[in-house]
């Protein structure tokens, strides 16, 4: 009976969709596609991290590292930002959320977010994407999400006075990774 019963647990479990996150290798087009496609590319150091929900905060404190962190920038290769201004790097939660450990320093490829604009719940049309959540959708430069979760109103204030920045894992690289090093011997080739 035990048997049977991990057999049909198994199945269900083999049958429901699952979603993972897979970045593409390190190439030449690769990387002028994200240079293209990035408004700001930068190192940084991992200063703090901020989240909307109490719980999931202690958590990354505890654990030493979040994927909603400050970032101070060290240096700037591309983008209207400065050495020393701290930036806030927002992520949508999803598998291609980076952790960030805090005092380590990232290369960051991203897009600037100017905007954030409340959905009413019954309102999720308004989206045009099939994977719209409760914790926000990013259409170009803006955030679109219910108004009433905690995400809007932290957000709406850290938007009023930091530059924030959306990557993912894909594209940030870790100063210590192998990853980096591809990215910057890369960065450092003439085209």
């Amino acid at each position: 009976m035990k048997k049977l019963l991990f057999v049909l647990v198994s199945s269900l479990l083999l049958m429901h969709s699952s979603y993972a996150c897979t970045c593409f290798d390190i190439n030449p087009d690769i990387l002028k596609s994200l240079k293209v496609k990035s408004e700001m590319i930068f190192l940084g150091t991992v200063i703090k991290s901020k989240h909307w929900d109490k719980k999931t905060e202690a958590r990354n404190i505890r654990f030493g590292k979040s994927s909603t962190v400050y970032i101070k920038v060290d240096s700037v290769i591309k983008g209207d930002i400065s050495i020393g201004e701290e930036i806030f790097i927002y992520q949508t939660e999803s598998s291609c959320s980076a952790e960030y450990r805090f005092g380590s320093q990232q290369l960051i490829f991203g897009n600037k977010i100017n905007e954030i604009i409340g959905l009413i719940p019954e309102k999720t049309e308004e989206v045009n994407s099939p994977i719209f959540t409760d914790i926000g959708h990013i259409v170009k430069d803006t955030i679109k999400t219910h108004n009433n979760n905690k995400l809007f109103p932290f957000l709406k204030r850290i938007i009023q006075t930091h530059t924030v920045i959306n990557t993912n894992m894909c594209r940030s690289f870790d100063f210590n990774s192998s990853s980096y090093n591809d990215v910057r011997d890369l960065l450092a080739k003439k085209e």
